[in-house]
């Protein structure tokens, strides 16, 4: 918001920017914790499987528990004290579930909500506008 008031947009193109700038970041968190429970370590170029070892449970977590919690808990009691097995098999259980699906769709939720917006901006920028909906719509193939 501040950004976009300052560089003299109106209050109402400030304010559309930052719902743009929410709705983005928010599809680029969702799509980083999808790619901890599906990418390895090797591809991704970084460790993977380090929220749940922390005791984070991001999105893809919490939707499989919505469907398998009677299967999870056990293997979740232990927090940060799991052992790599649990872990493993916590994961095994979440690729059991539709807890990946529903997270690319909200993910493209928001996606989708951040190009509508984008759209939506006056074209006095409109090499501004063009890029930055091209990086948009990249959040959703992004794989590192």
């Amino acid at each position: 918001f501040i950004g976009a008031y300052e560089a003299g947009s109106s209050k109402i193109v400030s304010k559309r920017a930052m719902g743009i700038g929410r709705d983005i970041g928010i599809a680029f968190q969702i799509i980083d914790d999808l790619l901890d429970y599906t990418q390895n370590p090797q591809d991704f170029g970084k460790p993977v499987l380090e929220d749940i070892k922390q005791g984070v449970y991001s999105l893809p977590l919490l939707y499989a528990l919505e469907e398998k919690r009677n299967e999870l808990t056990p293997y979740l009691e232990n927090g940060v004290d799991m052992t790599q097995e649990d872990i493993l098999k916590v994961v095994e259980i979440l690729h059991q579930t539709n807890a990946i699906e529903k997270t690319k769709t909200l993910a493209n939720i928001y996606t989708q909500k951040a190009l509508t917006s984008i759209e939506r901006l006056p074209r006095t920028q409109e090499k501004t506008c063009e890029q930055l909906y091209e990086i948009t719509k990249n959040i959703l193939v992004r794989k590192d």
